[in-house]
């Protein structure tokens, strides 16, 4: 996996909530490569058996003008939501590097509640589109302001991170500096949690937090900042955990 790409495509992406564009067909050797991308990728918690299967968009409950929606599954497991959104924001980066539209759709339906034996997780919406449809400013766009998410000690990472998708923009991370150490926290209250009830927000603000952990590293990597991590098991509905530790080197 490229990560230098991967950086690159954090500046281009948006989500397509509709897909008003002209879409292109993807080929069965494009299909065949993103299986072939997602089976390749490194997950977060290594101990978590997961897949995807690509469906056609009226197969699926995901239908914004999208020609094809991406399955995910997994066993059920602690920090498996997490990393689901970590796996899954590394495909996204990648697919948008192919010119692939992508939306996270998270109340959509599954026809297939569960396959080969692994659960449903969440679905995304996937076309293929125009170089000139994706983002071309990406700090134009709606994000909490820095100091709301990041705690001493600004990195060059720190104003790049804050620009991860998550369920109805509720950016539900804060990260704090100390002593170089990252303390990744996920917060479960936040200013649009109450439109979601707690079940369903406690579900996705973990999916969310693998998306951001998936951006962290990212830009770890582009930085040349070395890392090792921790992760701490998150199950519990309480307004602020400490999900992970990185420590820098």
């Amino acid at each position: 996996m490229n990560y230098e790409v991967l950086y690159r495509m954090i500046f281009k992406r948006r989500s397509f909530h509709l897909f008003k564009c002209d879409i292109f067909p993807l080929t069965e050797e494009e299909i065949a490569g993103i299986y072939t991308i997602y089976n390749s990728i490194t997950p977060l918690i290594d101990n978590i058996k997961t897949e995807i299967k690509i469906v056609k968009a009226e197969e699926s409950g995901c239908r914004v003008g999208n020609e094809y929606t991406i399955m995910f599954y997994s066993e059920t497991k602690d920090n498996y939501l997490t990393n689901i959104g970590y796996l899954g924001e590394i495909l996204d980066l990648y697919l948008v590097s192919k010119n692939i539209g992508t939306l996270w759709y998270g109340l959509g339906k599954a026809n297939e509640k569960n396959y080969n034996g692994l659960d449903f997780v969440i679905m995304m919406g996937i076309a293929k589109v125009s170089a000139d449809d994706f983002r071309k400013d990406m700090f134009r766009i709606n994000r909490k302001p820095l100091d709301q998410i990041w705690v001493n000690d600004y990195l060059p990472i720190s104003n790049i991170i804050r620009f991860a998708p998550s369920a109805c923009n509720n950016q539900p991370w804060t990260v704090e500096n100390i002593d170089s150490c990252l303390h990744v926290y996920r917060n479960h209250k936040g200013r649009m949690f109450g439109i979601l009830p707690p079940k369903f927000s406690f579900y996705f603000t973990r999916i969310d937090m693998g998306i951001f952990l998936a951006f962290l590293e990212i830009c770890l990597k582009h930085e040349g900042i070395s890392f090792e991590r921790e992760i701490f098991i998150d199950d519990k509905i309480v307004d602020r955990f400490l999900l992970a530790k990185y420590y820098l080197k």
